[in-house]
């Protein structure tokens, strides 16, 4: 990744991000399902802190495959990011559920 990011002058991230996208646009084009959808990741590895306080929760990656390819990495660096964004929605609205409104 770090290669074919730097012939298109992008970061790491950046390409990745794009390559998602491709992967997505590509997925929806074809009307296959999303490319994520036997990948989850559960970032747990230190217990949930926020929102359930449950420091019991571990974390878990299901829908790996036994290849080390650039689309493996694509998927597996997606399926994290989301897993946190949707981590920090979940927290977000707990907290706003509670009366502490974050703008």
């Amino acid at each position: 990744a770090e290669e074919h990011a730097k012939k298109l002058g992008v970061s790491v991230h950046d390409f990745l991000t794009l390559e998602m996208l491709k992967y997505i646009q590509h997925a929806e084009q074809n009307h296959e399902p999303h490319p994520l959808t036997n990948l989850h990741v559960l970032p747990y590895h230190h217990g949930d802190r926020h929102p359930r306080n449950d420091s019991t929760l571990v974390g878990a990656i299901s829908g790996l495959h036994m290849t080390v390819s650039l689309h493996d990495m694509v998927l597996q660096y997606s399926a994290t990011l989301f897993s946190l964004v949707y981590g920090a929605r979940h927290l977000y609205e707990a907290m706003n559920a509670a009366g502490h409104y974050i703008r």
